[in-house]
């Protein structure tokens, strides 16, 4: 181990020596009973004399820090002098550093404002994909036939904004089934939905600049657009989603114009309703009129269990201005970590550019991989399966909840997505509800938290297609008891 000597000890060689070596101790540096370097290999490091050093030991020896194994060497003492009661943390300084504050931007990005899932915590997490059923097997196949690619184009950097292959498979795939109207070049593949969100607003907002969200809506785009400094808004959500004419109001009133607005049209994320064909049309007219870009979130529309998936808002544009965003992370599994977008020809260049300068762009052979899976059909095979099965979990979560929690909670119906919202018809403890979900090793994001302004409707966003089907009885009976105890 490279050990060295803390700088600006007061006194002799040896005294400095020993210092040091008693703080690495007591810091976990060198741990009790491991072995220390010898007195040559110290002497040779720190380029001190020999004499020098067998000092500063044999002071730590008379002090109990360290001690001597008959032709093994010097180990530090498994119990340390009971006189060290203030012992120092591992990791921990010995000195006093003067704190250092966050901008305003890295105190909103750094707060933990949702819970990250573990293995034990999947029940009832939205978004989560079904992982029992993911096809590893032919996964892996991809996997193993990307690694041993020895192209260029993937083992060097790129500015291309993506892999060419994978871009030209989910070019033809978005065509196909998401009435989206692009070439390959128009494709930005990155790492993620968060990283897509992060990069659109470094090239589109400037501090202070105003941008729309849906209200309630997905907590994630707010984070994004709060942590870029930009000025957030909300429209209100009807039966026919976003109220478009509350938007025009907004920006009237408004002094400062809107640049961004963000919008979940297909499955508006949480209340699952859908953006109308009028409104469509009258948002892209507003879009063109005042002059502000839209950002289209196509987070799961692939699922929708009893009519084909709505085309999407951005196949309907005619003046450029909607930028479209997907992810793989509900299709196949979080941990891949690649989303993309859709972005206007104009734009191709600079968001290709930006992608490398923020170091945002996805592993070229995991992109491989994604790109083999799709060509070679197993991408839309999955899907149906996908389709079919969270359609028979949709039914039977509704099913459950109306039979045996009609009490507490009323579902809310919408036919496609991964997840419900639940609206409470008591007065719930909403403290008590998640101490009793954290014990019962449930997540149970609150609803409430999605809206922007004052005006909420309480409730849960519960998500079923991660949870085994034979087991959503089980732990919707879980959350029954935990609902029954909650109550004011």
């Amino acid at each position: 181990m490279t050990f060295q000597l803390l700088p600006d000890l007061p006194g002799a060689l040896y005294n400095q020596l020993f210092e040091s070596l008693r703080r690495a101790i007591l810091e976990g540096l060198f741990r009790p009973s491991q072995q220390l370097p010898t007195s040559r290999e110290l002497s040779q490091q720190l380029s001190l004399s020999r004499n020098t050093v067998l000092t500063a030991l044999d002071m730590l020896k008379a002090e109990g820090y360290i001690e001597s194994v008959a032709g093994s060497g010097l180990y530090v003492c498994s119990q340390l002098p009971e006189t060290e009661v203030t012992r120092l943390t591992p990791n921990q300084p010995s000195f006093k550093t003067s704190p250092i504050s966050l901008s305003k931007r890295g105190s909103i990005l750094a707060n933990p404002s949702r819970a990250i899932p573990t293995l034990q915590t999947t029940s009832f997490v939205p978004g989560l994909p079904d992982l029992e059923h993911f096809p590893f097997k032919r996964w892996s196949q991809c996997v193993h036939s990307a690694s041993q690619n020895t192209q260029n184009d993937v083992l060097r950097y790129s500015d291309q904004g993506g892999l060419t292959t994978l871009k030209q498979s989910l070019a033809r795939y978005l065509t196909m089934s998401r009435g989206v109207r692009c070439d390959e070049e128009q494709l930005i593949v990155l790492g993620g939905s968060q990283a897509a969100l992060d990069l659109t607003t470094r090239l589109l907002l400037d501090i202070n600049d105003t941008v729309a969200i849906e209200n309630p809506g997905y907590l994630g785009a707010r984070e994004a657009f709060l942590g870029a400094n930009a000025k957030v808004i909300g429209i209100d959500i009807d039966a026919e989603g976003l109220q478009v004419d509350q938007l025009a109001k907004k920006i009237a009133s408004n002094r400062s114009p809107i640049k961004l607005l963000y919008t979940t049209p297909s499955n508006q994320f949480p209340l699952g309703t859908t953006l109308s064909l009028p409104r469509r049309m009258a948002l892209l007219e507003l879009a063109e009129k005042e002059n502000f870009f839209i950002l289209e979130d196509d987070y799961d529309s692939e699922f929708r269990y009893h009519q084909r998936p709505i085309n999407s808002l951005q196949g309907l544009d005619a003046h450029q201005r909607v930028i479209y965003m997907g992810t793989f992370s509900k299709v196949l599994f979080p941990g891949l970590r690649l989303g993309y977008l859709v972005v206007p020809p104009h734009l191709k260049s600079a968001f290709a550019q930006a992608l490398r300068k923020t170091g945002q762009d996805a592993s070229l052979t995991m992109q491989t991989a994604v790109a083999l899976f799709m060509q070679r059909g197993y991408f839309d095979s999955h899907i149906r399966r996908m389709r079919k099965l969270y359609g028979e979990k949709q039914a039977l979560f509704s099913r459950l909840v109306k039979e045996n929690m009609t009490d507490w909670l009323e579902v809310v119906e919408s036919g496609a997505g991964m997840q419900s919202t639940c609206f409470y018809k008591q007065a719930i403890n909403r403290e008590k509800l998640q101490r009793l979900a954290k014990e019962k090793s449930l997540i149970l994001p609150p609803l409430e938290r999605m809206y922007l302004s004052k005006r909420k409707r309480e409730g849960l966003y519960l998500g079923y297609a991660g949870i085994p089907i034979a087991d959503i009885p089980k732990q919707l009976a879980k959350l029954q008891s935990i609902l029954s105890k909650s109550m004011y």
